[in-house]
């Protein structure tokens, strides 16, 4: 088969139907105008269902991304079976590539691609797997989706500082320049979506992680910042202030942080730059996703040339679950501005957002003491 410039690149179907997405890629710029997806009957040849296309997701790499799910186009199906068929149907009403899972190939009798055979492209059974195409649509491999208790991920809807203000972080788009705490200036190089649900089995070291605004709150809204269970947070430890990296779940507990057992669904969003890097998130200093060996073997090839990370370097140093929750029992805290690796880039200093004002605000002597001392 000939390497498309449109085709199909992952198809997730083997988790909770709340879960499965189907993303295509088109060159960027297209006019989606009159492109849809036709669903073919698991294990049939027969349509079902037509999906128009959803608000574009992200442009990498000169494509743009379009991620169908529940959650993005209205008469997603309530399930994806195994066998089931895709078309990817121009506004002419040529099928671009067909393709079929789990069962083998078949010739379909109705529809936009009547009398076409599918191509095959393999099987994901496994709970949490799907199938991607790291070739342009040519061949199509089983992959581990980014498991969200796993890698750093934010909650949809999340304020994150860029050099305009706070800005819903769906509203992001690769090639934005974020200002980070470690690193100065940085282009965002990745962003990627992911589907997750729970239940009332998923174990607490999985859940969603809720900071009260209280803690942290500048930006006005008042809105909790939500965290995957291993997004870490920098906290001072110890008089020293030794800056290490907290993963959200060992915080729970603590100054009002909490699981959030009764969420049923998140859609998570994870950021990657060209290094780890802090970067401000609603208020809160938290990291940006840790290039890795776990990570990358998720992602697409399209994905893989457009982050390419120049580091995989951590900008603090990572602390295991155990030896974390111990250092909280003998006391943790917010640091200060000056204490993170490197300010702000020159010119933002003057709308420093002061996420810990708020934690000033409590009236502990120490913290006013401390920061006399570092601005004298």
């Amino acid at each position: 088969m000939a390497t498309l410039d449109s085709y199909i690149s992952e198809v997730s179907y083997a988790g909770s139907g709340q879960s499965d997405f189907i993303e295509v890629v088109l060159p960027a710029g297209t006019d989606v105008t009159g492109y849809f997806l036709e669903l073919y009957q698991e294990g049939g040849q027969d349509s079902y269902s037509v999906l128009l296309f959803p608000p574009l997701t992200a442009t990498i790499a000169g494509n743009d991304d379009y991620v169908f799910s529940k959650d993005t186009v209205v008469n997603f199906p309530s399930a994806m079976g195994d066998g089931e068929g895709i078309a990817l149907v121009d506004p002419n009403g040529s099928v671009l590539p067909f393709v079929s899972h789990g069962l083998g190939s078949f010739t379909a009798v109705d529809g936009a691609a009547a009398g076409l055979t599918s191509q095959y492209i393999g099987s994901a059974t496994t709970k949490d797997t799907g199938l991607v195409t790291n070739d342009r649509g040519d061949t199509y491999e089983v992959t581990g989706t980014l498991t969200p208790g796993s890698v750093a991920c934010f909650a949809e809807g999340t304020l994150i500082r860029t050099l305009d203000g706070y800005v819903p972080i769906e509203r992001l788009r690769p090639g934005i320049m974020l200002p980070t705490w470690s690193a100065g200036l940085q282009e965002l190089k990745l962003i990627r979506y992911h589907e997750m649900s729970y239940s009332a089995q998923t174990p607490d070291r999985q859940r969603l992680v809720l900071f009260p605004p209280k803690l942290f709150d500048c930006t006005g809204s008042n809105h909790p910042l939500i965290l995957s269970s291993n997004h870490r947070i920098p906290l001072a430890v110890g008089t020293e202030r030794r800056l290490l990296l907290f993963p959200a779940k060992t915080l729970v507990g603590w100054r009002g942080i909490r699981f959030m057992r009764g969420r049923r669904h998140m859609r998570w969003v994870h950021l990657g730059l060209p290094v780890h890097a802090l970067i401000e998130s609603g208020g809160l200093i938290t990291e940006s996703l840790l290039p890795g060996e776990m990570v990358e073997r998720t992602l697409t090839g399209l994905e893989r040339a457009a982050w390419a990370p120049v580091s995989k370097v951590p900008c603090l140093p990572l602390i295991h679950p155990q030896e974390a929750r111990a250092l909280i029992e003998k006391g943790v805290d917010l640091p200060h501005p000056n204490e993170l690796p490197m300010r702000y880039p020159t010119g933002m200093t003057d709308s420093l957002p002061m996420f810990w004002l708020a934690h000033h605000a409590q009236g502990r002597a120490d913290i006013n003491d401390r920061t006399i001392r570092l601005h004298s």
